[in-house]
Order: C-alpha cells, then sequence, then structure tokens
C-alpha cells in the first residue's frame, strides 16, 4: 500500500516518499546492503514505523497545524537551523532526512525491540561451559544512572541509545524538548 505523505493530512502515516527515501539512501555513504533488495513494502513499512517512532519518541515544540493531522508535523512556530520559519504547509527536510536514517536503521535490525540483555545487566554470555556476566553497577557516575533508568524501565527515553545518534544529530535541536528530570535528580531518587 503506497505511502501518505500529505502535509497535515488526517490519514498520512509518512513525513517522507519512497523517492525521498531512495534519494537519501543513494546519497548516504555506505548504506546498508538490505536496502538494494528490499520491496517497495519493505521500506514502506520501515517509513511507517519511523514516523511513528519520530512522533511517539520526542516531545516537539510549537503547536500542530490542526487537529485533525495524524502525524505530529505540521507544526507552526517552527524554525530551520538558521532561524528562518518553516511554513505549516510543508515538512521539513531535516524531519525526512531523520525519518529516512531511522528506517534504513529499523530495516537493517529491529532497534526498536526492548534491549532485554540491557535491562538484566547482562554484559557477555559464554556458550562452551555456559557463563553470564552481569554488570556491576556502581551508583556513583552517569553511565550507572543511565542503566538504573533503563532496568527501571522508565519512561526517560532520551537517557537510552533508543533514538540512534544519527537520526538525533539529523533534527534541530530547537524542535524538541528534553524531559525535564536531569541526573542530579535520578541521583538523589536512587
Amino acid at each position: 500500500m503506497a505511502l501518505d505523505v500529505t502535509v497535515g493530512g488526517a490519514s498520512a502515516d509518512s513525513y517522507a516518499s519512497l523517492a525521498e527515501f531512495t534519494t537519501y539512501v543513494t546519497n548516504r555513504p555506505n548504506a546498508p546492503t538490505w536496502f538494494a533488495t528490499a520491496t517497495d513494502a519493505t521500506k514502506e513499512a520501515a517509513l511507517k514505523f519511523a514516523a511513528k517512532l519520530l512522533d511517539g519518541m520526542f516531545a516537539w515544540t510549537g503547536s500542530a497545524v490542526d487537529s485533525v493531522q495524524a502525524r505530529s508535523w505540521p507544526r507552526s512556530g517552527m524554525f530551520t537551523r538558521n532561524g528562518y520559519d518553516i511554513a505549516t504547509t510543508t515538512n521539513p527536510v531535516d524531519l525526512k532526512n531523520a525519518q529516512c536514517e531511522w528506517a534504513l536503521r529499523l530495516g537493517q535490525s529491529d532497534i526498536a525491540a526492548d534491549n532485554d540483555a540491557l535491562k538484566q545487566g547482562i554484559t557477555s554470555v559464554k556458550a562452551g561451559s555456559v557463563a553470564v556476566t552481569f554488570k556491576t553497577v556502581d551508583m556513583t557516575d552517569a553511565e550507572a544512572a543511565d542503566v538504573a533508568v533503563i532496568l527501571q524501565q522508565s519512561d526517560f527515553f532520551y537517557l537510552s541509545k533508543t533514538v540512534p545518534d544519527a537520526v538525533r544529530f539529523l533534527l534541530v535541536p530547537s524542535w524538541y524538548t528534553e524531559a525535564s528530570v536531569k541526573r542530579p535528580l535520578i541521583f538523589g531518587a536512587i
């Protein structure tokens, strides 16, 4: 089924079109091999899921343009990296590129799945003579706080690596806000 990339549409399911996804991958170095052999349906499914993840994982600034729009974008009150207004009749290229990057990674592996090994603190597994090593958690550093939040299955997604760095780097930082909880508060709560 074809993607619906209607800007502000009530049934839109993607920001980027299949053609835009193909162009993004073509212009990206070291494109994963799965893309060349994947069907259009597989690529579209990756784009749809990446759009859902973008909408669900970020607290976007600005305001949705219409109450019936299916996606979080378009938004009013948004600016480019250079400080220019983004028209509410378009979805910005940086957003589409972030979606394409995430879709590309989703097609490679299910990075959106829960990492049960991380939640359990498993750092290594050995098959011969069976051995499992658990991470020792020292609660005095920032990494330990991140692990503790993940172990608690917290909603503080930004502390984990759920959103790939490349996706986050493609987005304009002023477009979203991080959760209001800061690390010192987490240390105090643990």
